[in-house]
């Protein structure tokens, strides 16, 4: 792109043509489906017989499963899980949910497990969230569906400083009630989730893609609402938003709650402050 002043005017001339409104349309709905493809083959997989490794470092260095979800005997329930095993299994989906992104790949190995610190049992928390929502048959769902002193009990125990993943559980899912979610809704707004730039200890290349990755996202997400609930769209985009205030706030309470459970090695790097010993 170049400008030339002639009689205090200016000419600009483009070698790209600017986008037309159809063309970001066609691009949004590609980003879209490639993120509803991904939340269904995520729950092939959690459905599966796959089993997830005990180290941090092993994950990260095998290739994403979700590349090659056939070698995961799909089909094959892994049945009723404890809730430490069920823990365990939803921070490897968020693992390999994290390696299916690009900008993931390409960062340093150790802005990977800090980013993985930051945000696996947040998203955790949100995935477990969602699906009780929308799960009739979910105990949590029924629970508090129906009884409001069961609901009011375990608020003010959390208000108590006496934290149960229950509790935390709860908050997220009146929370993700109020803002209505649709699918669409909630995969782009698990991927913001993800892509948290602000966190802390990142290295500058890391924050930057991970930034405009996430502004990408937050577009696609705001076009869709804008589109999808017309004048309503930005006060439900606002919302939605403020769903991560509350994550983000109760995320310490949440970790706390779960230390509570004889958790896997997996969940304990998550939870872990220190660098795996073959990279300190």
């Amino acid at each position: 792109m170049y400008c030339t002043s002639q009689q205090d005017k200016f000419v600009v001339e483009c070698d790209e043509p600017i986008p037309t409104k159809r063309a970001r349309v066609d691009d949004n709905d590609k980003i879209i489906n490639q993120f509803l493809k991904l939340e269904e083959r995520l729950n092939l997989l959690y459905n599966s017989r796959y089993e997830a490794s005990d180290s941090i470092l092993d994950m990260l260095s095998r290739p994403c499963v979700l590349d090659e979800l056939d070698q995961c005997r799909v089909g094959e329930s892994c049945g009723k899980l404890e809730v430490a095993e069920a823990l365990n299994r939803g921070v490897a989906m968020v693992i390999e949910y994290a390696k299916s992104f690009d900008v993931f790949r390409r960062m340093p190995l150790t802005d990977k497990i800090t980013l993985l610190r930051d945000v696996t049992l947040i998203l955790e928390l949100l995935e477990s969230a969602y699906k009780a929502l929308n799960d009739d048959d979910s105990l949590i769902n029924q629970d508090f569906s129906s009884n409001d002193g069961k609901r009011k009990e375990v608020m003010e125990h959390f208000e108590e400083g006496k934290n149960s993943e229950e509790a935390v559980v709860l908050l997220v899912l009146e929370s993700l009630s109020r803002a209505e979610l649709d699918r669409t809704e909630f995969v782009l707004f698990k991927a913001i989730v993800f892509l948290r730039s602000e966190c802390f200890n990142l290295s500058n290349q890391s924050c930057t893609s991970l930034f405009k990755k996430r502004q990408e996202m937050l577009d696609v997400l705001f076009e869709y609402m804008l589109n999808t609930h017309g004048k309503q769209g930005p006060v439900k985009y606002g919302n939605v938003l403020s769903i991560l205030w509350t994550l983000f706030t109760i995320s310490q309470s949440y970790r706390g709650a779960i230390l509570k459970f004889d958790l896997k090695p997996l969940c304990k790097e998550i939870l872990s402050s220190k660098m795996p010993e073959a990279l300190a």
